[in-house]
């Protein structure tokens, strides 16, 4: 009991945190003009052309992550999906669905994923004599899925949107678990883009 409350409160508590940002997204899209004005008038004098353009590779790099963050959920929820459907366990696209979802958590939300499937698949199976087998290939296949995210599709797609090498990427995710946990996990690799470009940028000139 204690394990499923763990991973419920997990999913709701980042269900909070994806609506927030939509929502905070969605304002500060639609009123960007706005935002772009109050932080050139606030940056110091003959700055404003750096920053115009830091905001400027933030803004692309940043929709190119979100791009390939969306990608990769595309496509664990539907490799998870088939795998599901394939053994015939209980509320395949749901289960799908949050699993994707939870693959946003780097490490952690695999993990968790990988808990939610096997105790779907052991409760739908529950009175059957494959019970276990199934529960196994299920797994199985589940633990295949994550590799191939992590060692294929993941660095190809998160170092392309991002213009970093994936030993970056796994260093900034480790760096940013160990300062603020699982938020910190989620947001290391925007918060390091948006730290590079000011880098580049501003402090061109030093090697």
């Amino acid at each position: 009991p204690n394990l499923i409350n763990n991973i419920v409160s997990s999913i709701g508590n980042m269900m909070i945190m994806i609506f927030a940002v939509l929502f905070f997204a969605f304002f500060f899209l639609k009123e960007r003009g706005r935002v772009t004005s109050f932080i050139l008038s606030i940056v110091p004098d003959g700055t404003e052309g750096k920053m115009s353009q830091t905001m400027t590779k933030t803004s692309h790099l940043l929709s190119r992550y979100v791009i390939g963050l969306l990608i990769q959920m595309s496509v664990i929820f539907t490799f998870t999906l088939v795998l599901l459907l394939s053994f015939g366990v209980d509320n395949a696209f749901l289960t799908a669905t949050v699993v994707a979802l939870l693959n946003i958590v780097p490490y952690i939300g695999p993990l968790m994923g990988g808990v939610m499937i096997v105790i779907f698949t052991m409760l739908g199976g529950i009175g059957q004599a494959e019970m276990l087998s199934t529960t196994l290939y299920v797994l199985g296949g589940f633990l295949f899925i994550q590799l191939f995210d992590n060692f294929i599709s993941q660095p190809i797609i998160f170092s392309s949107s991002v213009k970093a090498h994936p030993l970056e990427i796994f260093a900034v995710t480790l760096i940013g678990g160990t300062l603020m946990g699982i938020i910190g996990m989620i947001v290391a690799v925007p918060l390091y883009t948006l730290v590079r470009i000011i880098a580049k940028e501003f402090f061109w000139e030093f090697k």
